[in-house]
């Protein structure tokens, strides 16, 4: 059995629906388990629809009502041959956008837009994505049905970004969905789930490819297979560097590692469930399907190991020096502790040997409140125990992360790193190696991004 997950920028209008869905009927195995994602853009309509109703925007809020209406209306009447189909689709489509509307308005009624809120509100997009691409697998002639994904992926209550309990997520998906298979393909919602007392929750943006690997780990499906919009895992960005190519197999290690410095081909929780189940995941392009794309899986070894090289921009380095940081206990752990309590996500981690500095890296959009936490949590640190000096910050810096199995053990790969950045006038503020050594990670100015990634490449390719 195969799980097949559709990503938004593939589910833009009625053709691509029905072109995914072919590709389901046409699929080696017929077996097939469907996860998809709301419409294209639909997800960040709705969330900037509850802004607008936050803000009290009425005009705007309706009109926008209007336009998410229109667009799934316009798919229902290109999927929908059948008068009977077509009437029950936009009846269903009507329902929510008025439960929709509804919820906007208690928005605006009393002030208030909590993550909880924004959950439900962007839990729509996939709900009627659902209904949308079962009717299409049946205008196909397959037997097909709508899940709503909250009835068996349970999670906690930690509202934008909610942990999945995957072992109560496959009990209840063994026992509320596998029974209704039966020969039909169940279409089931990504993104969204639901705490144990019934609260809808989301696993965070992009989060469909986690719900796929969720549903395959319930099953011990054959294979995971994503459908993208690209032709698969690429040695990097290539609107960043044109000479970019398809890697066609790599490790869980590496996926994980890419995914984590802004590799957005797949979400960065979705190998966890593959790895313990130690199911294959592949990528696949809905406008090239018969390209064969990337296989990820713990089979991939180093001979097929190829040089990735990943970048996130508009981050801010944050550096904390103090002669005495050595002999402070757990220095770093109060660091980390200071930033986390503010919910901002580390990139990067780079520490002195001499222990006389600590930098890390955060989204520039986060830095201000990380500051803030760290000016209030080490004040003990700086005016008591004399430990800290300053706190130094450097803005508009990119992390460039070089991925590769192959890098392990391999001498002489950083300096030829170092070197080839250093000839074409690249600084490196700073630098960390992960201790498994697929990662070699650098930070340098924004500006040079795009000419740092083309230089390490035209050095190494070839080589790793």
């Amino acid at each position: 059995m195969v799980v097949m997950k559709f990503g938004g920028s593939c589910l833009t209008n009625g053709e691509q629906f029905m072109n995914a869905a072919g590709l389901v009927k046409n699929y080696p195995d017929k077996n097939s388990i469907v996860v998809v994602s709301a419409v294209c853009k639909i997800t960040d309509k709705l969330l900037d629809t509850g802004q607008l109703a936050l803000e009290k925007k009425a005009k705007e809020v309706e009109k926008n009502l209007n336009e998410i209406h229109d667009k799934h209306q316009e798919i229902i009447n290109y999927i929908a041959e059948e008068p009977v189909e077509k009437e029950k689709l936009t009846k269903e489509n009507d329902n929510h956008l008025e439960e929709l509307r509804q919820i906007y308005k208690g928005v605006s009624l009393i002030n208030e837009l909590s993550k909880r809120s924004l959950d439900v509100i962007s839990s729509f997009g996939e709900r009627l994505s659902v209904l949308l691409f079962s009717a299409a697998l049946r205008n196909l002639g397959l037997n097909s049905f709508p899940v709503d994904a909250r009835i068996f992926v349970t999670t906690d209550d930690t509202f934008g970004s909610a942990m999945v309990d995957l072992e109560t997520s496959k009990k209840k998906f063994r026992k509320k969905v596998l029974p209704r298979i039966n020969g039909s393909i169940p279409v089931i919602t990504g993104f969204i789930g639901s705490t144990e007392d019934g609260i809808t929750t989301t696993i965070g943006r992009n989060g469909t490819d986690y719900t796929a690997s969720i549903v395959g780990y319930s099953i011990k499906c054959d294979e995971i297979l994503i459908w993208k919009d690209v032709d698969g895992v690429m040695t990097a960005n290539p609107k960043i560097y044109s000479g970019a190519k398809v890697v066609p197999f790599i490790s869980y290690q590496e996926a994980s590692e890419i995914s984590h410095f802004g590799g957005e081909i797949i979400h960065p929780k979705t190998m966890q469930p593959a790895v313990l189940a130690d199911i294959p995941i592949r990528i696949k392009n809905t406008f090239n399907p018969s390209y064969p794309g990337t296989l990820i899986s713990s089979n991939c070894n180093d001979n097929y190991s190829s040089l990735i090289t990943c970048s996130i921009d508009e981050l801010t380095l944050i550096t904390i020096e103090g002669a005495g940081l050595q002999a402070a206990p757990n220095s770093i752990v109060k660091v980390l502790a200071a930033v986390a309590k503010v919910d901002v996500n580390i990139y990067m981690i780079s520490m002195a040997s001499s222990e006389y500095n600590i930098s890390f890296l955060v989204k520039s959009k986060d830095a201000e409140k990380a500051l803030l936490s760290l000016q209030q949590e080490l004040e003990v640190m700086r005016l008591v125990e004399r430990s800290i000096s300053k706190i130094v910050v450097d803005d508009n810096v990119a992390i460039i992360a070089c991925v590769g199995a192959r890098l392990k053990g391999r001498i002489g790969i950083a300096g030829k790193i170092f070197s080839t950045l250093g000839k074409n006038g690249i600084n490196i503020i700073a630098i960390a190696q992960g201790s498994s050594e697929y990662n070699i990670s650098i930070v340098v100015d924004s500006k040079n991004t795009g000419k740092a990634v083309a230089c390490i490449h035209e050095e190494l390719d070839g080589e790793i």
